[in-house]
């Protein structure tokens, strides 16, 4: 039988870590290594005991290569609901995002009728749908545009939409 099996892997800085690998199945061993900081190579050596009394060994090695992950979150819809709204009612801007890593977060900035911007964070409400929720009180037009960003500091910024506050849900305008 095996008597024991390490792993020790050499990162890019010529520094080695030797971590003891666990038998998950009867011929399979594994280990967690989730000191990838560096960027670059990084070579292993697997060294398997066998419990003879002879400690009879053998060793296989390999390489493995950790790169920068450069892809951007994928915005697929956003909008707000309702498009018009009466005044002090509330309006739901929402983002449908995915990423192939993580998403670190979503904001949506809006401009008020007066030229004012405003940051703000949605709330992950359901698969890959984010949220925010919010009453105005100000008649006019409002523009926004989402940013995702992902975990790797990677993000995608959304052409610009708008919503109304009107007096009257069938005058976008408020114009009478």
């Amino acid at each position: 039988g095996i008597n024991k099996v390490t792993i020790t892997i050499e990162n890019p800085d010529k520094i080695n870590t030797t971590i003891d690998m666990f038998r998950t199945t009867r011929n399979t061993y594994k280990a967690v290594f989730e000191d990838t900081i560096l960027i670059g190579k990084y070579s292993f050596v697997i060294l398997a005991i066998d419990n003879s009394i002879y400690k009879n060994s053998t060793k296989k090695s390999g390489s493995f290569n950790v790169i920068e992950e450069t892809q951007p979150p994928v915005i697929s819809h956003f909008g707000a609901e309702p498009v018009v709204n009466l005044k002090n009612e509330t309006i739901e801007i929402f983002c449908i995002a995915t990423d192939n890593m993580e998403i670190k977060q979503v904001q949506v900035f809006i401009t008020d009728p007066s030229g004012f911007l405003s940051e703000h964070m949605l709330a992950l409400d359901y698969d890959n749908k984010y949220t925010y929720i919010n009453k105005y009180e100000k008649y006019g037009e409002y523009s926004f545009y989402v940013i995702v960003t992902d975990k790797a500091g990677n993000f995608k910024k959304s052409e610009e939409k708008t919503f109304w506050i009107s007096s009257d849900v069938n005058d976008r305008d408020n114009d009478g």
